[in-house]
């Protein structure tokens, strides 16, 4: 799994990250922040040279995001009167969000292109060849105290996952066996059926939202074969991803996972043609499974809701079982009446308490934003409803650490 997010909070320290030329031999970056975050954040593009001894070789003048909205400027860096490198860069804003580009033309492949950031704020940006490790070391590069590297945290990019119409599914392992072309049966010990795949992205978004909403069977999955392809196939991976028929293969991935929950979605709206997209959605993500994979800390920005049942969504739930694998020594949010169109009880008398606890009982809609959180005072917390009808999650926090979830159906008043 490859750090590619970069996102932390500006400061009046000059802080920066440096990015190698992609096989394209260019470096381009995209930073993205809301409005807010951003206005007081001043940023420069600088070149060094780590081999075969480190030197800083330059940078641009800071600038703030409001000299480039709508500027598509290029300026050039030199190094001691020697051409290094052409940047380009255009600004933008849409809907309270900033958008900053910058295309690097390196004239030398030897150089490493940093990222500088000063000022107050708070920006993302995702990019595959940020250098995380081989650094100089601080005797050598003296500021490599103010080095920000990339994590693996807010891995999912792509913006209209923040759209609230919009499912996102990760995946997890299908198989770890198959016969191949060969009619021979290929297994990956490494593989766990069941456990999450290590490249679907995790959450949250930019904006916040927990994501994904879902998992489905992705890896290891059998799709249709191109005819075309098959002699590929067969010489350049020796029959091992092709099936005895010849007609089909072995992928998977995200692209895999997305199909299984687009059908059940199909079906969903087949047997219920009036139905929202939010009534589809919270269809979906109410009726998950949990497992001794997912654990039951759900929603969270691995797992999101949790496995996609097509039964269960299809024929309706109200709660979600807990497979029998997991252990049942687990603490259960008691929550009554459930569904509920009046007055809602939470019991929390199963929660030893010290002088010292703080508990506090968090109420999320289905796109994971938070509508009551409540300061837990009694073992009966009681609420009238007025809650718009639908399906949240509850999460019980004990010392700010989650202790206990369930589900909560509300129901339109009668």
């Amino acid at each position: 799994h490859i750090p590619f997010h970069l996102g932390y909070t500006v400061s009046a320290d000059t802080n920066f990250t440096m990015f190698s030329p992609s096989s394209s031999g260019r470096v381009y970056l995209q930073m993205w922040a809301d409005t807010n975050n951003f206005k007081n954040v001043q940023f420069s593009i600088g070149a060094d040279q780590l081999t075969p001894n480190y030197s800083f070789r330059g940078k641009m003048a800071f600038s703030n995001i409001q000299q480039h909205i709508g500027v598509l400027q290029e300026d050039t860096l030199y190094n001691n009167g020697n051409r290094i490198g052409i940047i380009q860069s255009y600004g933008d804003v849409m809907d309270d969000v900033y958008s900053m580009e910058f295309n690097i033309i390196p004239d030398s492949t030897d150089y490493k292109w940093r990222l500088i950031t000063t000022g107050n704020g708070a920006f993302d940006l995702w990019n595959f060849n940020m250098v995380n490790s081989n650094l100089p070391s601080a005797s050598v590069m003296t500021d490599s105290i103010y080095y920000k590297k990339g994590d693996l945290s807010q891995t999912i990019v792509s913006s209209f996952q923040c759209l609230d119409e919009v499912i996102t599914v990760g995946n997890y392992y299908n198989r770890r066996s198959h016969i191949n072309y060969y009619d021979t049966l290929v297994t990956n010990y490494t593989i766990v059926p069941g456990a999450r795949v290590n490249s679907s992205s995790s959450g949250p978004t930019r904006d916040g939202r927990i994501k994904p909403d879902i998992m489905a069977t992705g890896d290891k999955t059998i799709s249709c074969l191109t005819q075309g392809m098959l002699a590929d196939f067969i010489t350049y991976l020796p029959g091992e991803l092709a099936t005895s028929s010849g007609f089909h293969k072995f992928g998977g991935g995200t692209s895999a996972a997305s199909p299984v929950v687009a059908g059940i979605a199909a079906l969903y709206l087949e047997k219920n043609p009036t139905a929202t997209v939010q009534q589809l959605k919270q269809a979906v993500i109410t009726c998950a499974k949990e497992d001794n994979f997912t654990g039951i800390n759900l929603p969270n920005n691995t797992w999101g809701y949790g496995k996609v049942d097509a039964f269960t969504t299809l024929t309706g739930c109200i709660t979600t079982s807990i497979n029998n694998e997991q252990s049942n020594n687990e603490h259960q949010l008691i929550i009554y009446p459930n569904p509920s169109n009046n007055e809602v009880n939470f019991n929390l008398s199963f929660v030893e308490l010290n002088s010292n606890d703080k508990l506090e009982l968090n109420i999320y809609n289905t796109i994971g934003k938070i509508v009551k959180s409540i300061k837990a005072t009694n073992t009966i917390i009681t609420i009238n409803n007025l809650l718009p009808a639908g399906i949240y999650h509850c999460e019980l926090l004990l010392n700010g650490k989650k202790y206990a979830t369930e589900k909560m159906i509300i129901l339109l008043p009668e």
